[in-house]
């Protein structure tokens, strides 16, 4: 047992190297540190613990922590807000969304209190990112990406009481381009499109001059309304 790697740990969670189990530390209401077991060597377990203990036994610890999170940084914000999320998703989401953040607490500056953020800052960051270019797409990095990651900045600063009302009613996500790929037709949707196709004349011809861009689809697609038409994809093809 020894020898097998243990997983990685959720932050605010360790392993002691005289035991088997999770443990963590937590602060009295003067400040004192204490080391606590989970008693459990399952990360998720652990932290359900950890949460049940600080809201059974210390109530008043916890409490100086997130009494006034507004004038600490926003690195320190950050990690207590990940380590909040980790109760409601998957460790694997937590780690993606941490990674996903880094290029906004690297542009805020992550000593910066999260209090002094302001709407200007928010936009700044909007415009620089929106021009740079993606290593794995090889483009610039799209709304969507940076929309997600304001959205996870929106979520830090609640956590911290610093996304204020003037923030709320004025910050705006940049405009998604809705994708033009078209999707595919059902079989009644087909259905009713041949249908339609077959009740005026200049719209049959224009449906098999549209089939014989792709024969072998149409042969298919056409196989069961051959017979509502008195023209066949041969007889159009040989025109």
């Amino acid at each position: 047992m020894k020898d097998r790697k243990r997983p990685k740990l959720p932050r605010g969670l360790r392993w002691h190297s005289e035991s088997q189990y999770i443990w963590f530390v937590w602060y009295d209401a003067e400040g004192k540190q204490h080391k606590k077991s989970t008693e459990t060597t399952d990360p998720a377990k652990a932290l359900l613990f950890k949460l049940r203990f600080f809201e059974e036994h210390g109530e008043k610890s916890q409490e100086a922590e997130t009494a006034d999170l507004s004038n600490q940084s926003l690195e320190r914000v950050t990690q207590l807000y990940f380590d909040w999320k980790l109760a409601n998703n998957s460790p694997e989401t937590v780690t993606r969304e941490r990674r996903i953040f880094k290029k906004v607490l690297d542009f805020l500056g992550q000593k910066r209190a999260v209090r002094t953020i302001r709407l200007a800052n928010i936009r700044e960051y909007q415009k620089k990112r929106r021009k740079e270019v993606s290593p794995t797409m090889k483009k610039p990095v799209g709304a969507r990406t940076i929309n997600y990651e304001m959205q996870l900045l929106r979520g830090v600063m609640q956590y911290a009481d610093c996304w204020t009302d003037n923030l709320e009613a004025r910050y705006q996500p940049l405009r998604q381009i809705k994708s033009r790929v078209g999707k595919t037709a059902s079989k009644e949707q087909l259905m009713k499109i041949i249908s339609t196709a077959l009740s005026n004349e200049y719209w049959r011809l224009a449906m098999w001059c549209g089939a014989r861009l792709a024969p072998v689809a149409a042969e298919a697609r056409f196989a069961n309304f051959g017979s509502r038409t008195s023209m066949s994809p041969v007889e159009v093809s040989g025109s």
